[in-house]
């Protein structure tokens, strides 16, 4: 671990997507305070010890109350439709949903 990144507070969209989760679980390995916020309930329990804190949320609504974004130190935006062929066969709603997010 490095002195200079040890602690830091950071936010993951998307903590329960698969990049997400294994994102959260190299933070929270490397001593950061990871936030993670998603539209599932709870976060999967892969995850779930890694995590400092979890929102629920939906992002095209609005930023879930997490505190001062002054008091994060980074940001990682995973949160999205991501998948392929139906980005194709709904195109607008992938433009609309993945755009829409605050």
């Amino acid at each position: 671990m490095s002195s200079g990144t040890t602690g830091r507070r950071i936010a993951v969209t998307g903590a329960t997507g698969f990049v997400g989760q294994a994102l959260v679980a190299h933070l929270a390995a490397r001593g950061h305070r990871v936030v993670g916020i998603s539209e599932r309930d709870e976060p999967p329990d892969r995850t779930a010890d890694a995590l400092a804190e979890y929102h629920c949320a939906d992002l095209t609504l609005g930023w879930p109350d997490i505190g001062p974004f002054r008091d994060l130190d980074g940001i990682v935006h995973l949160a999205g439709l991501a998948a392929v062929a139906p980005s194709f066969e709904h195109p607008q709603e992938y433009i609309n949903t993945n755009s829409a997010m605050v």
